[in-house]
């Protein structure tokens, strides 16, 4: 009797935990269904569905941060950026976050902040995920990009040299962009001295770094210094010769300046030896024989450049030209030149590939959507049809 006295609470408490266990069971095999569905209505774009579940998942288990961190995702997709990052503002209050989830949510934040155009708090906290991740470049990519849509140049710079550090991957004609964008801003201050030095240096890590040598040169110039920024351009010609279109014109003002006008021929000339298939040296070597009255030397040399560049129409304009100076059928060739001049415009336009931007100087990097060595740089700018 005294041994069932005993036994009896015993057996009651142990139904009583047995049950609870199996109603705890229950609802946890229900919260997790409700997570589940929310993460596969997620993956098939049924965003406000996935929200509802997410939701429920919540209210059924506070402690689940997942759930918060995936609902706060959703919103934002949804253009609620503001409730998003008040979502993942207060998870970073809470204290058993496990380290992924805590690099989870400061990534999440960024993207957040960058959403609604706050790009100081989005570097903020791209700089503290960084600093406790250093090998998540997909985040130190995004965090690249806000410095340079920002012109950060300076910081942008180290940050991609650390990035090549870490991929073991060559990063240096961007490296190189990177500085010339940063030259730029000096040699629009007044700072040439300093703009040049940072020009060399882009030079040394891309030596067919075009806009390096096209700054550099124009600076020297620009303190009269022309034999200096001569150099320059000239070995922008050797190393990039498809670009040379960009600097003919001025480096033959500036030699023509200095008395060097026999050395503009030889420049040509070696031009057309690297770049073949390039309709500017073959231009400006007929224009310059052009200056010096030898126009069938001129037509002559149009006529090579249009074999060799499927009939330029910028050679044939020049061609055409030279044969009116030169009386042969006048009146035919003279009304040819004036339809061509009417149906084209010789401005210069540079075009950006990816958002259509235009610009009268080259680019490298686009001021409106922010993509590097998307303006066509290396053959002279088409004309434009007029429509007057």
């Amino acid at each position: 009797m005294t041994v069932l006295y005993f036994l009896i609470p015993l057996l009651i408490l142990a139904l009583i935990v047995l049950y609870h266990a199996f109603d705890r069971s229950e609802k946890l095999e229900e919260e997790s269904a409700s997570y589940l569905t929310g993460l596969r209505l997620m993956v098939r774009g049924e965003r406000q569905r996935a929200i509802h579940a997410f939701q429920e998942e919540i209210t059924r288990d506070t402690e689940n941060i997942d759930a918060y961190i995936k609902l706060g995702t959703l919103y934002r997709e949804c253009g609620e950026a503001g409730r998003a990052s008040r979502i993942h503002n207060e998870l970073t209050l809470r204290r058993e976050l496990t380290r992924g989830q805590q690099l989870e949510i400061w990534e999440e934040l960024a993207q957040d902040y960058l959403a609604q155009g706050d790009t100081d708090s989005a570097l903020n906290w791209l700089r503290r995920l960084l600093a406790e991740d250093r090998h998540n470049n997909e985040a130190r990519r995004r965090y690249l990009h806000l410095l340079e849509v920002r012109g950060q140049w300076g910081e942008a710079f180290e940050v991609l040299k650390k990035m090549a550090e870490i991929e073991g991957v060559s990063h240096d004609s961007h490296l190189a962009l990177i500085r010339t964008e940063e030259a730029r801003r000096h040699f629009a201050s007044g700072e040439g001295k300093k703009g040049r030095v940072l020009c060399k240096e882009a030079i040394k890590l891309d030596k067919c770094c075009t806009p390096a040598y096209l700054l550099i040169g124009q600076s020297y110039v620009e303190e009269n210094r022309s034999a200096e920024g001569v150099e320059f351009w000239e070995r922008l010609t050797n190393e990039v010769p498809q670009d040379a279109h960009l600097v003919l014109e001025d480096l033959e003002l500036e030699l023509f300046k200095t008395g060097n006008f026999s050395k503009v021929e030889t420049i040509y000339r070696n031009l057309i030896e690297l770049a073949p298939n390039q309709s500017a040296p073959y231009l400006a070597l007929g224009r310059f024989h052009e200056k010096k009255g030898e126009f069938q030397h001129a037509i002559d040399i149009c006529r090579a450049g249009l074999a060799k560049t499927d009939n330029n129409i910028w050679l044939v304009r020049l061609e055409l030209r030279l044969l009116g100076r030169l009386g042969q059928t006048e009146q035919i060739l003279t009304r040819t030149q004036e339809v061509i001049e009417s149906l084209f415009s010789t401005s210069r336009v540079f075009s950006c590939e990816s958002c259509k931007a235009e610009s009268e100087l080259p680019l490298w990097y686009c001021p409106r959507c922010h993509t590097w060595s998307s303006y066509q740089t290396s053959t002279p700018p088409m004309a434009t049809a007029s429509r007057g």
